[in-house]
C-alpha cells in the first residue's frame, strides 16, 4: 500500500509464493482495511477495482503518522508508517569521468546533490534515479542522514550510479522512515543475490509482519528537472 503526500491511499490486497514469481497472482477482494492518523482520521478503503482498494477522504499529510489495518481471510495485519516533509534540494551536479576499457570506455556523469535535512532527529533517505523517464530500479539507493551530513545540509554524490552521454537525467530525494528504509535495504539485498546467481533468496521483513510480504509506504518527494547530459 502507498500513501502520497497530498494523495488518497491505494492499497493492492493479494496472494504470491516469491517476489521472482513471474506468474499472475490472485487477488483477495473481501478484505477489511482500515486507514487511520495522529490527526484523529479514520477510514475504511473501498475496493475499487479487484484487489485494489482507495481512500476517498484521507490524503497524506507531512508530518503525520498513519495505521494501516488490514483483516483478511479471519487474520488481522497492522502497519505504520510516518509521512515526512519534503526536503528541498539547494545543488545538483554532474562530474564527467571516462569509462575503462574494459567497461566499452564510455564518457558516464556521476551526479552529486545537496539538500536540506532536519536536524531534530535522524533521518534515513532513498534517491531514486531517472534516465529518459525510466527509474533504474536494478538497486535501491539508501542512507542515513549521519554519514553525510555538512553545516546543516546532506552532501550526495552517487557511488553506484551515472548518466550516459546524451541522456536525461533526474534524481528524486525520498525522506523515509527507519522501518521503510530497512524493508528497502533487505529488499536491495534480495535483488542483488538474485543479479549474483543465489540459490537462497529471502523475502524482507514487512511493517505489516513476517507473514506478510507487502509493505505500507508513505512518501513526499522532491525531484530535480530533468537535465540533459553533454554529447561526447
Amino acid at each position: 500500500g502507498i500513501l502520497k503526500k497530498g494523495e488518497t491511499c491505494s492499497v493492492k490486497v493479494g496472494y504470491t509464493s516469491n517476489y521472482f514469481d513471474s506468474s499472475e497472482s490472485a487477488t483477495e477482494d473481501n478484505a477489511i482495511l482500515t486507514l487511520s492518523s495522529s490527526a484523529g482520521e479514520s477510514e475504511v478503503l473501498q475496493r475499487v477495482a479487484p484487489g485494489i482498494y482507495q481512500s476517498s477522504e484521507i490524503r497524506g499529510q507531512v508530518e503525520t503518522h498513519y495505521t494501516l489495518v488490514a483483516e483478511v481471510a479471519g487474520k488481522t495485519y497492522q502497519a505504520t508508517s510516518t509521512l515526512y516533509a519534503p526536503v528541498t534540494i539547494q545543488e545538483v551536479s554532474f562530474e564527467k569521468t571516462e569509462g575503462r576499457p574494459t567497461q566499452g570506455g564510455k564518457t558516464r556523469f556521476v551526479p552529486s546533490l545537496t539538500f536540506t535535512d532536519n536536524p531534530t532527529q535522524k533521518n534515513y533517505y532513498w534517491v531514486r534515479f531517472f534516465a529518459d523517464g525510466i527509474e533504474d530500479t536494478e538497486i535501491y539507493t539508501l542512507f542515513e542522514d549521519s554519514y553525510l551530513l555538512l553545516d546543516g545540509s546532506i552532501k550526495f554524490t552517487a557511488l553506484r550510479r551515472s548518466f550516459n552521454a546524451g541522456e536525461l537525467a533526474r534524481l528524486e530525494v525520498v525522506p523515509i522512515d527507519q522501518n521503510t528504509f530497512e524493508y528497502y535495504q533487505q529488499l536491495s539485498n534480495v535483488l542483488g543475490s538474485s543479479m549474483r546467481g543465489s540459490s537462497t533468496p529471502f523475502n524482507p521483513h514487512s511493517n505489516f509482519g513476517s507473514a506478510v510480504m507487502g509493505f505500507f509506504l508513505t512518501v513526499s518527494s522532491t525531484s530535480t528537472e530533468e537535465i540533459e547530459m553533454p554529447q561526447q
